[in-house]
């Protein structure tokens, strides 16, 4: 059984979905599948080089992204109980993904000995992969990396998205943890991190941008969603689009990390028009002109973390 989805994303031929998850103690997964024919691959993360190894356990998949040709997929990853791991590159083919090679090995090599450090999301960018990252000490990374073995061509900012969107020339970042509010923005050029002065905001859980908008969709642990714009005057100003939902029924379980009604991925379809939104309970939903029009439940329960 599938654990709980974390990332969502379109091909830019608009032929298939790829999601990706796990759990808090890795169990992770991606599965492609084909929207006219609902045909579908899962692809297990204790295929990858390396593993299965009983003393890390398999990884999860935190975050996704297609490269603008769809030739290739970016996944992050994490390891168990949040452990530090490469995140990866694959070939597509039709459904299936072939294993090109890993990245981001110096966040590895970096957290030995201190704070633990893991990618919570990925988006190919400014020539590279841009890896979203947490520490212990809950403070922002970025890397910025060239996978070896690949021409990457830049994704649109609207089919890929897990906290990291692209908004012009800045990449933009949710906070780090459901307790801290708010948006970051960097230059792809380098620069200064400024936060996004947009009050209102929840903690935020996903964000995507909006296609041919100077502006993104957020996602609040709580469930709400809302716009932020980027006005010509270069300040931000942020519209609820839903208010936060109320808790579900915990049942037995001790949600941690998110509530089941938190919004684990966004991403627009092809049409620019057409917004998925799904939550950690694994509802998806689809949402056009500001208004949700269908909910339906996907196969699994979803997990505590």
């Amino acid at each position: 059984m599938l654990q709980t989805p974390y990332a969502l994303c379109f091909s830019h031929d608009g032929t298939r979905l790829a999601m990706g998850g796990g759990c808090y103690f890795g169990m992770g997964w991606i599965r492609i599948v084909d929207l006219e024919t609902y045909e579908m691959a899962t692809f297990d993360t204790d295929s990858l080089p390396g593993y299965p190894d009983d003393t890390r356990g398999q990884p999860t998949v935190s975050g996704l992204c297609f490269s603008g040709d769809d030739r290739y997929l970016a996944a992050s990853m994490w390891g168990f109980r949040h452990s530090s791991e490469p995140s990866h590159l694959f070939e597509v083919h039709g459904l299936e993904l072939k294993h090109l090679s890993s990245f981001g090995e110096e966040l590895v090599a970096s957290s030995e000995g201190r704070p633990r450090v893991f990618s919570t999301g990925v988006l190919i960018a400014g020539g590279g992969v841009a890896l979203y990252t947490l520490s212990e000490t809950l403070s922002r990374l970025f890397l910025l990396t060239s996978p070896q073995g690949a021409e990457l061509s830049v994704a649109l900012a609207h089919l890929a998205s897990h906290r990291l969107a692209l908004l012009g020339d800045d990449l933009l970042v949710s906070a780090a943890t459901k307790d801290a509010r708010g948006l970051a923005c960097r230059p792809l050029a380098g620069g200064e991190t400024r936060l996004v002065d947009a009050p209102g905001l929840p903690g935020i859980s996903a964000v995507v941008g909006e296609p041919g908008r100077a502006a993104v969709i957020v996602g609040g642990h709580d469930g709400s969603l809302f716009r932020v714009e980027r006005r010509e005057d270069n300040r931000f100003v942020s519209s609820c689009l839903r208010e936060s939902r109320p808790r579900k029924p915990r049942g037995t379980r001790d949600w941690h990390t998110y509530e089941p009604a938190s919004v684990v991925g966004l991403c627009f379809a092809g049409d620019g028009e057409t917004l998925y939104v799904l939550d950690a309970a694994t509802f998806l939903g689809r949402w056009r002109g500001g208004e949700e029009q269908r909910e339906c439940k996907l196969p699994g329960k979803g997990t505590a973390r």
